[in-house]
């Protein structure tokens, strides 16, 4: 099911009956609204991976985001992408270090911080 972000509503018809308070059968509504946030980060694929792998980011309206690869200590290995982004686009790493060396094989992480949200996910690197 996929949900449109922004703000949703769900409306709740609540029939009261036996009320200890009163002999009455009542009904009741109530409108209740979420705010949906339409913005995702898929996994890597391949995962594990040996050359490259590539994940697609999801925002609604134009949001500021900050694309990068993490090592387990929490360092940053790549910087994908930073700037505005609308819609949805895929990144690809390819296993490099910010000046081109290849990255040790293990376990890394994307990170696509967006303005108010961080969503991370593994990514698993084999030897070539």
């Amino acid at each position: 099911m996929c949900y449109q972000g922004g703000p949703q509503s769900i409306g709740i018809t609540l029939r009261v009956i036996g009320d200890p308070n009163t002999d009455v059968t009542e009904t009741r509504q109530a409108t209740i609204t979420l705010d949906v946030d339409d913005r995702e980060v898929s996994g890597g694929v391949p995962n594990p991976f040996v050359a490259q792998t590539s994940f697609m980011v999801s925002t609604g309206p134009s949001d500021h985001v900050d694309v990068g690869i993490y090592d387990l200590h929490g360092r940053r290995v790549k910087t994908l992408y930073r700037g505005a982004l609308s819609g949805a686009r895929r990144f690809e790493w390819d296993g490099s270090r910010e000046d081109g060396s290849r990255a040790a094989i293990g376990i890394y992480f994307s990170r696509v911080a967006f303005s108010n949200r961080v969503i991370t996910r593994k990514l698993v690197m084999l030897p070539k």
